[in-house]
């Protein structure tokens, strides 16, 4: 039986730090057969969890989860009214600036992708991401990112709009040079997008909680090998 690093939990919530390559929820097809996150993780807690948010398949990190109906309904509330602070860590092609936003309307695309929206497209969907560079070496920045907003592959998107596409994106970073691929290609089999904090006010507690992840091996890997160094773990 699958089983993951639980990095909260009280008698509402229960967080895990999630691995690459697994569906959050179960998925249709040859995806079925594998399974998902929440029903491992009702097996092997012998519960029924509530899924809140969802994770691309590989992407990393922080992944929430509801213990109990009135607990799902509160946090997804949180989640709705934009209430849940989010930090990511990801991996992308270039020198990407010192700081930036990212204000670009997406609009669903063929496939399960999203594009950016045309100019007064309709149902467009609003979506802000901002961020900052931790280090950038050899045609590879780290950056720190905070989306705003939450929509579907809105980071991913987003940082294809600006040039900077994630390394290994299949569906956004075919326009990163074949050489730089390759290299990438030899330390990692997957783009690195990874949620290391999520902060916010507990719905059933007088407090704030401040959840965090640490990275996956392979993001340390690409760390140390690009010597982006200036931060090289999560405390």
């Amino acid at each position: 039986m699958r089983k993951y690093q639980i990095i909260y939990e009280d008698k509402h919530i229960i967080a895990v730090n999630k691995p690459p390559g697994e569906l959050v929820i179960p998925g249709s097809g040859k995806d079925r057969e594998q399974g998902s996150i929440v029903d491992n993780l009702n097996k092997y807690l012998n519960t029924v969890l509530f899924t809140v948010h969802r994770l691309d398949r590989e992407t990393t990190g922080v992944l929430l989860f509801a213990k109990n109906p009135e607990s799902h309904r509160e946090l997804c509330k949180l989640f709705e009214r934009r209430k849940i602070k989010k930090i990511y860590w990801g991996v992308v092609y270039g020198e990407t600036p010192l700081t930036g936003s990212i204000n670009i309307p997406l609009h669903k695309a063929r496939k399960g992708k999203m594009r950016p929206a045309k100019i007064s497209e309709p149902k467009s969907l609003r979506a802000l991401t901002h961020f900052r560079t931790i280090a950038s070496n050899k045609n590879v920045s780290l950056v720190e990112i905070y989306p705003v907003t939450g929509r579907h592959h809105q980071v991913r998107v987003h940082f294809r709009a600006i040039g900077h596409p994630f390394l290994l994106d299949k569906f956004y970073g075919k326009i990163i040079p074949k050489e730089v691929r390759e290299e990438f290609s030899k330390l990692v089999d997957r783009f690195l997008l990874h949620v290391v904090t999520l902060k916010f006010k507990h719905p059933f507690k007088n407090k704030f909680v401040e959840i965090k992840a640490q990275l996956p091996p392979d993001f340390k890997k690409v760390i140390e090998y690009y010597n982006l160094s200036q931060i090289t773990t999560i405390k």
